[in-house]
């Protein structure tokens, strides 16, 4: 491949269509292993979504496990 060659064409993927009209999306930074504060959380956020109709959905991102004790 030359400095001024085009690259080849990469095929493109279906996207994930989700409908996500009516609902509430809670969303989870790093847990570190600290489980107390994460069933403190769900807590809240179980206690949070009952103002709201609809679906809840809660994801989950960063680390699992790591610094905390479970």
């Amino acid at each position: 491949m030359t400095l001024f060659q085009r690259k080849p064409r990469i095929a493109q993927r279906a996207r994930l269509d989700i409908d996500m009209q009516d609902t509430v999306v809670y969303a989870v930074g790093d847990v570190h292993g600290c489980y107390k504060e994460l069933r403190s959380l769900e807590q809240k956020i179980l206690l949070d979504s009952l103002r709201f109709q609809g679906r809840k959905i809660i994801i989950m991102l960063g680390d699992y496990i790591d610094r905390g004790l479970q």
